[in-house]
């Protein structure tokens, strides 16, 4: 189909990761990086590659933390009208979740028929992008602690175990990766501790030292 004049024998397709992301700016891709290098080395996946911003800013906005307990940040958040919460729920859950979570609940937009508005499931963000994002509770969502998991040996957990965690940081790296100029990142304050692999210099040396290929990963 793309040249009918060529037998199919004669197409040759190949596939390349891009090393460059032209969505997002530095740091924001910095932690999406962080979390491609810890499902590398969870996982084993030596072929994943850290990516590089394609945006020349001297500077951008840093991802900032923020527990969900901070009734300032709430406030800010109310205010806002160009945010876009990406929360951890299946795709057709979004609605449950923000009814059981009262705090989501007093400060986004719901319509007439109930339905929470720039409110989306990792799932259902995939291949879209937006101005600015929050994840909403992922680390207070995951069943596993990244910390403990990178002093485990191989084989220290069974894969039935592993594999719902996998697709979960799987989900977090879609939901990481929307945002063009700004992520900020609301969990509780046990949540919170979950992104020491993003932003904990221990955890960060942790997962240095498992990486294979770790030179690709320094800074």
């Amino acid at each position: 189909s793309l040249d009918p004049t060529l037998a199919p024998e004669k197409h040759d397709l190949n596939y390349h990761e891009l090393s460059f992301n032209y969505r997002s700016s530095k740091s924001i891709v910095r932690v999406s990086n962080s979390i491609q290098a810890l499902r590398s080395a969870l996982f084993d996946l030596p072929s994943l590659r850290p990516q590089t911003s394609w945006q020349l800013e001297e500077s951008s906005p840093p991802v900032v933390w923020f527990s969900w307990d901070d009734e300032e940040a709430l406030d800010r958040l109310r205010e806002e009208r160009d945010l876009t919460v990406i929360i951890p729920c299946l795709p057709g859950e979004e609605v449950d979740y923000v009814q059981n979570d009262s705090r989501l609940k007093a400060v986004v937009d719901i319509d007439e028929a109930g339905v929470p508005r720039n409110v989306l499931s990792a799932n259902r963000a995939k291949g879209l992008e937006f101005k600015r994002v929050v994840l909403f509770g992922f680390g207070d969502a995951a069943s596993e602690n990244p910390e403990e998991m990178l002093e485990w040996q191989v084989g220290d957990i069974e894969a039935e175990r592993l594999l719902p965690f996998e697709y979960f940081i799987n989900s977090l790296y879609v939901a990481a990766s929307r945002p063009k100029k700004r992520l900020v990142i609301m969990d509780s304050d046990q949540g919170l501790r979950f992104w020491d692999f993003a932003k904990g210099a221990r955890v960060q040396r942790l997962l240095l030292e498992r990486l294979r290929h770790e030179e690709n990963w320094i800074g």
